[in-house]
């Protein structure tokens, strides 16, 4: 993974969308798509991230969730956030939408938060709120 952001100035002339595809040939979701265990390793580091961020956003944001009733993670991966926000606030019904092939790999206690596989650009669950996380 590290070793596309070597080619950084080189990516920013060409007409890839990451430094990823750049540099590997393949989009980062295609190549999660082929290899599981890449797709795993993957989303275990996302996931290990967001436990600290969901953390600080819990203790410094937290007002931002109250009223809340139901809210939908964009690209969730893992539902980490999703988790640490039922977490503190029980009756708020969260939602993630991710990729099937991230959804797929959900083994984990799923009575927390609804998984939902499907595409973004064609339709998103209704909830009161929308958390969008951008994993590429």
């Amino acid at each position: 993974m590290r070793d596309s952001s070597h080619v950084l100035s080189p990516w920013f002339k060409s007409s890839k969308e990451t430094p990823f595809e750049f540099y590997f040939g393949n989009r980062l979701g295609d190549v999660a798509d082929e290899k599981l265990e890449f797709n795993k390793m993957f989303n275990d580091d996302m996931a290990s991230d967001l436990v600290l961020v969901g953390d600080v956003v819990m203790m410094t944001c937290k007002d931002m969730f109250k009223g809340l009733k139901s809210l939908v993670e964009i690209g969730g991966g893992t539902g980490t956030i999703a988790k640490a926000i039922t977490h503190v606030f029980p009756k708020i019904k969260c939602i993630v939408l991710d990729l099937p092939h991230e959804i797929n790999t959900v083994k984990e206690d799923i009575s927390l938060v609804e998984y939902v596989g499907g595409d973004t650009f064609i339709s998103i669950p209704l909830a009161n709120a929308t958390l969008l996380m951008d994993n590429f």
